[in-house]
């Protein structure tokens, strides 16, 4: 920094360079000026080399080994599902039927799935418990594999097996009606008092057998899948189980003759009832004539439908066939002798032909293979 000096008068005594005085008057006096400093460059600010304790040494936490973040963690890698169930209980054919898969591990809620075979037809899985619940209709043996999976897509898979024991249906009524099942593996025995009995492939879809009846059953038919059935009344009453659908019925409807049978159109799913004067009543069906009000040498027992369920065929008690849409007439046992009446008919599909059956179990082919009789 600069002093600053004030100016005065130099006045007298003042010594020269050589020595001697100079005497002279008296003068102004300024001080020469101070030389300016010189500018230092700015400060440079050299970081420190020595060592410093958290800076460049170690640290626990920041980059030295840390618990929890890139070391084993316990608690957060959970054991993969595991399904525990290896064999499902047994089951009734015609009886409720409820149980569980379980499994062990995993995250929850466990997602459940069948994902080859098929449970017992009338069970089903339900995806978010696991529980298989149902009335089983059929019997036999079954295998399924299911798949658990839970949240994270963690999953696991078990292959199980189901028995599913016969329906076995004593006996206590007479038989009134037989069908068979469309692959030809089963059929159906009906009772009078409307228990249905299932052999073979057939299934279990329920029955009229141990509940009140206005009047007693007379004949049974089977939906075109095989997956239920009719039963129908000699009142006209029709009592529909499975997939089969309930279109009518000449219940508390006044008749000149009993109903005697029931055939299916499965063409529409709907359905026709003949009665032993020949009269038919069709519901969901297509009416293709009757011998309602034709004189009859022998009541009506029975009728079937033709393979394109474009017509049906009535047959009565002494064997005598009537033909109606594009039902072929191939003959009959109409005036022909007969140990024991007529009782039913059935149609083969494979040739158009049909075949009538006698109570004694004698059997009459028309157009149709003959494999023997009872």
């Amino acid at each position: 920094m600069e002093a600053l000096l004030p100016s005065f008068d130099i006045c007298g005594d003042i010594t020269s360079p050589g020595g001697a005085p100079v005497y002279g008057p008296c003068q102004p006096y300024t001080p020469p000026p101070t030389p300016a400093q010189p500018t230092l460059p700015p400060a440079v600010v050299v970081p420190a080399t020595g060592p410093s304790t958290g800076s460049t040494g170690p640290s626990t936490g920041s980059t030295g080994p840390s618990t929890g973040s890139t070391g084993p963690s316990t608690g957060s890698t959970r054991p993969a599902v595991t399904i525990t169930t290896r064999n499902l209980p047994s089951a009734q054919q015609g009886s409720r039927y409820a149980t569980s898969f379980a499994a062990a591990d995993g995250g929850r809620p466990l997602a459940w799935h069948v994902v080859a075979g098929t449970l017992p037809p009338g069970l089903a899985l339900v995806p978010s418990t696991g529980s298989v619940t149902g009335v089983p209709t059929t019997a036999g043996t079954f295998t399924v594999k299911v798949t658990a999976t839970d949240g994270s897509g963690s999953n696991n898979s078990a292959t199980v097996t189901i028995d599913v024991a016969h329906l076995v249906v004593p006996v206590t009524s007479p038989v009134v009606g037989i069908a068979a099942t469309p692959g030809g593996g089963g059929y159906w025995l009906a009772e009078a008092n409307g228990a249905v009995v299932p052999e073979g492939d057939a299934g279990f879809y329920g029955s009229m057998g141990g509940h009140p009846l206005n009047a007693p059953v007379v004949d049974l038919a089977p939906t075109a899948d095989g997956h239920g059935y009719w039963l129908v009344g000699s009142d006209g009453g029709v009592f529909a189980f499975g997939d089969a659908g309930f279109y009518g019925s000449m219940g508390g409807h006044p008749l000149n003759k009993p109903v005697v049978g029931i055939a299916a159109d499965d063409a529409t799913g709907g359905y026709w009832l003949v009665a032993s004067d020949g009269g038919i009543f069709a519901f969901d069906a297509p009416f293709a004539g009757s011998t309602g009000g034709l004189p009859l040498v022998r009541p009506i027992n029975g009728m079937a439908p033709t393979p394109g369920d474009g017509g049906y065929w009535l047959v009565a008690s002494d064997g005598g066939i009537f033909a109606f849409g594009d039902a072929a007439f191939h003959g009959s046992m109409g005036g022909h002798p007969l140990n024991e009446p007529v009782v039913g008919m059935a149609a083969d599909p494979a040739t158009g032909g049909y075949w009538e059956v006698a109570s004694d179990g004698g059997v009459f082919t028309f157009d149709a293979p003959f494999y023997g009789a009872g």
